[in-house]
């Protein structure tokens, strides 16, 4: 009788244990993934808004148009 309640306890323990690990690991987990986007796209946007300016408002450097090139051929190829 002993043994079946030892060994329910251990995995309630366990059980218990591997919930306190994972609970904070996916909230971390998942607020680094959303500030990481956020900052991601903040600094894409303003990067792309910088070279439009350049370009009308002076001369565009060789880098910047492949810049903008290269952010076009990521949405293409990620939309697919």
């Amino acid at each position: 009788m002993f043994e079946a309640i030892r060994s329910r306890l251990q995995l309630k323990l366990i059980f218990a244990f591997v919930l306190v690990l994972l609970i904070p690991t996916a909230i971390i987990a998942f607020y680094s993934i959303s500030t990481t986007t956020g900052i991601l796209a903040e600094k894409t946007r303003d990067d792309q808004l910088s070279c439009i300016h350049r370009e009308f408002f002076g001369a565009c450097p060789i880098g910047c148009v492949d810049a903008v090139a290269g952010c076009a051929r990521q949405r293409v190829s990620y939309s697919q």
